[in-house]
């Protein structure tokens, strides 16, 4: 990895992302599953050469990359959150679909059903017209969907609330 340099940041960012993509959308496949590692050290380099890239879109790759680990193998909800944190910090508070995905992975995996609605509900009471994120925010602006199927992502039963992952249903940005 060394020896990617700033300018391969486009390229290393868009492939981690198709990548991951199709790791994510081949949820059966161990192969695809078990590649993994290999856009996330892509992504890792992008982090260390420019993380303002894509207004800190490698930043929200970690902050979803930790949230879907399963537990004992990899998930760190701490990092998942500081990622995403961080992902907030560059896109500033015109860009709403890293807070999208803040609700629909971190506050999912973190079983946090009241922070998931929240995070929803402020996309949907902060969503203008901005021309730079335009796309962006018009998908961000099908949260009320995301929010409408929460009894599906959220089922409570005596007094637990469980997570249930749609992992097909994501798309990367």
């Amino acid at each position: 990895m060394p020896s990617f340099k700033k300018r391969d940041v486009p390229a290393l960012y868009v492939t981690a992302s198709a990548w991951a993509e199709w790791i994510i959308n081949s949820p059966n496949s161990m192969t695809a599953v078990s590649q993994f590692p290999k856009p996330a050290a892509l992504m890792q380099r992008v982090l260390e050469l420019d993380p303002a890239y894509r207004y800190g879109g490698a930043d929200a790759f970690f902050g979803i990359y930790y949230a879907v680990q399963p537990r004992g193998a990899g998930q760190d909800l701490a990092k998942s959150k500081a990622h995403f944190e961080r992902a907030f910090g560059y896109a500033g508070t015109d860009d709403l679909l890293p807070r999208v995905m803040f609700a629909e992975f971190y506050a999912r995996y973190a079983f946090d059903r009241n922070l998931f609605e929240s995070t929803l509900k402020d996309v949907v009471a902060r969503h203008d017209d901005k021309p730079d994120f335009r796309l962006l925010n018009e998908v961000a602006a099908s949260a009320p969907s995301l929010a409408g199927s929460c009894g599906g992502l959220f089922l409570v039963k005596t007094h637990r609330t469980i997570a249930i992952a749609f992992a097909s249903r994501w798309r990367w940005p």
